[in-house]
Parts: structure tokens; C-alpha cells; sequence
């Protein structure tokens, strides 16, 4: 039997992460608070730098951030408008391979390529961060059909797969993606 490679070993670790991350959002979303908070604290132990491909990066953090919000607001109900709760966003940080990752974080220094959230004068990491290597390395505009900030007009949460990432944002939105344009060789008309 070969000996497994550093490929496969980051592969395995990606679907672990990946897993990990479909576990929070699950128990979540069925309201279990303690089956999230023990697959929350098992993200403390994930190298989000190590997650191999856009793809698993991608469904990781849509994860993480949809499971982190809806326990955010199990354990503190809010009502209104959202951007009277912006500290929602920004403070509450989970521990993701020893360093803070809120949900702005996630959003907006990872998802989106490092973009100005709505309302700020800057990014939310800076040149250099840490954090940024954990980001996929091509922002996926698709990703807004996917996050869900708790309003009622935000799409509905789905659990995310490195395998169907790709698939269910397309079948969301009818939009291809970077791949699968480079694939097709062709841009939409």
C-alpha cells in the first residue's frame, strides 16, 4: 500500500473542514445548541489555509458564516433593521484555526475578495492579514445568493458541499461561474 501523499493529506483535511462546517450550520439550523457549539469549537483545530480549491474554500466559509449567524441570533434575538445591529456582524468573532473570524470577516475580507463593507472607509483586513489565505483565490460574485444576513428578504440557507458549491449557485442563480466560463471557452452574450 502507497504511502499517502501531501495531496491526498490536504484533500482529506479539506473534506474534513468542509464537514465540520456542514455539521455548525446543520445543528444550528435545527436549533441544537450544543451539537453547534461543539462542532464551532472543532473549527479551533482547522487550518483554513490548508483547505484545498475555490470550490471547498467557498462552501467552508458559506457555511461557517450562515451557521454563525443563525446562532448568533438564537442566542440574541433582534429586531428591526440591520444596520441598527451592525455590531452583529463585527463583533461576535468564532476561533477558526487560532485566529478571529467575524462575520464581516468571512463576508467581506474573504468571500468578496476583501471589499469595503456597506457604510465603512475601509477594508476590513489589511495588506498583510493572516486571515487572507484563507480566502478562495477568485471572489465568486454568485456568493450573495448564498449568505444570509437573518433580513427576510435574504435567501433561504442551504448546506454547502465542496462538491455542489459550484451546482447550486448556478442552479440559484443562472449564472455560471468563473469555471465553468473558462471551460465553456465562451462569455454569456
Amino acid at each position: 500500500m502507497a504511502a499517502p501523499t501531501v495531496e491526498s493529506m490536504a484533500s482529506v483535511e479539506s473534506d474534513r473542514a468542509v464537514e465540520l462546517s456542514r455539521r455548525l450550520l446543520l445543528a444550528a439550523r435545527a436549533g441544537e445548541p450544543a451539537e453547534a457549539i461543539a462542532a464551532g469549537s472543532g473549527l479551533s483545530r482547522i487550518d483554513p489555509a490548508m483547505i484545498r480549491g475555490d470550490e471547498a474554500r467557498t462552501a467552508f466559509w458559506l457555511n461557517v458564516y450562515n451557521g454563525r449567524l443563525l446562532q448568533s441570533l438564537a442566542a440574541k434575538p433582534r429586531s428591526g433593521h440591520l444596520i441598527r445591529h451592525r455590531r452583529l456582524f463585527r463583533a461576535d468573532a468564532c476561533d477558526v484555526g487560532g485566529l478571529p473570524y467575524s462575520l464581516d470577516v468571512i463576508e467581506h475580507g474573504l468571500l468578496r475578495g476583501n471589499a469595503r463593507p456597506p457604510y465603512s472607509l475601509r477594508r476590513v483586513l489589511r495588506a498583510g492579514d493572516r486571515r487572507l489565505a484563507a480566502a478562495p483565490s477568485e471572489p465568486d460574485p454568485r456568493v450573495h445568493f448564498a449568505l444570509n444576513c437573518g433580513a427576510r428578504s435574504c435567501p433561504p440557507i442551504r448546506v454547502y458541499s465542496s462538491q455542489r458549491v459550484g451546482r447550486a449557485q448556478r442552479g440559484r442563480t443562472g449564472i455560471p461561474g468563473r469555471g465553468d466560463l473558462a471551460r465553456q471557452g465562451t462569455l454569456p452574450a
